[in-house]
């Protein structure tokens, strides 16, 4: 908070947009059971931005209502998705990488087993920017590099990859640019595929700006 009055007035404003752009999303949650066309409708009105906080709260929506539809409007559900993953587009990498790690399990549940490997060959694309970012020479991401954003991103590829077929996961590690993260990654595959129950890993980002976190089960 500031002591200037107008800006605490114009903080405060953003702070109630914020509120009820997030009242509208669990409107479009709650619609979604019986009123699928509803839902989709109220998700296209939202913003692209919020006023305070990062993310495309559209996007988060229409991704909602289509892992809510699913099977049941398969031609609706893919409308939301196609949608949600297009305006992921102008999202920052981080958060889009956490936007769209449930994409693949969309297609999977729907059959679409070419739609799954197309989400999931995006995300190594995705992956790749992240460890651009993590790896800068001029601002590294400090911490333990099975922590960083882009092991997450690999991470996720290869779990879900694994659903399709073992061979496409292995096709995938092997394209991991990083010697050492594709070692870690090659372990917890295997263990994986053993059945051994996995660590919950901490995401963690460590730049010259100040530290970020978050936990992914």
């Amino acid at each position: 908070m500031d002591d200037d009055p107008a800006k605490n007035s114009d903080y405060q404003s953003r702070l109630q947009l914020d509120a009820q752009i997030d009242a509208q999303i669990r409107t479009v949650t709650a619609e979604i059971a019986n009123n699928p066309e509803t839902a989709y409708q109220d998700a296209m009105g939202l913003p692209l931005r919020r006023a305070l906080g990062p993310g495309c709260p559209r996007a988060s929506a229409m991704k909602r209502v289509a892992l809510g539809i699913g099977k049941k409007n398969s031609t609706l559900a893919r409308a939301a998705m196609n949608e949600a993953r297009r305006l992921a587009q102008d999202v920052d990498p981080a958060r889009q990488a956490l936007l769209l790690a449930e994409v693949p399990d969309f297609y999977l549940e729907l059959g679409d087993e070419d739609g799954a490997r197309g989400a999931i060959k995006d995300q190594m694309k995705l992956a790749e920017k992240l460890y651009a970012i993590d790896s800068d020479v001029d601002d590294p991401n400090l911490v333990f590099k099975g922590a960083w954003p882009s092991a997450n991103a690999w991470r996720n590829c290869t779990e879900h990859a694994t659903k399709v077929s073992q061979a496409f996961a292995e096709e995938l590690l092997a394209q991991i640019s990083d010697p050492e993260i594709a070692g870690l990654e090659q372990v917890m595959y295997a263990n994986a595929v053993l059945g051994a129950e996995q660590s919950i890993i901490t995401v963690l980002e460590w730049h010259k700006n100040g530290r970020r976190s978050g936990i992914i089960g």
